[in-house]
């Protein structure tokens, strides 16, 4: 049955609390990423896991490479130039 509102508009409303998908099953909006229909939020539960897991990675690797960077100072001698007091 057709509304006469343009699907974005309706999809905008749903994502701002405006208009809720309880009070119409059938209704659902796509997963900004994948376009997976979904009740709620942005993103389905899969593109959610990945993105989790993405930002893990990228911790993890930051943290490693903090460490790395702190190794070096450790390792790094330095010397007080007399002439520059």
């Amino acid at each position: 049955m057709e509304t006469g509102v343009e699907e974005r508009l309706i999809i905008k409303f749903v994502r701002t609390g405006k208009l809720r998908i309880s009070q119409f099953p059938n209704l659902g909006i796509p997963c900004e990423k994948c376009g997976a229909n979904i009740k709620s939020g942005r993103l389905c539960g899969k593109c959610g896991n990945s993105l989790v897991t993405d930002l893990q990675a990228f911790e993890n690797e930051e943290k490693r490479l903090t460490e790395i960077q702190g190794n070096d100072k450790k390792n790094t001698y330095y010397m007080k130039d007399e002439q520059k007091g």
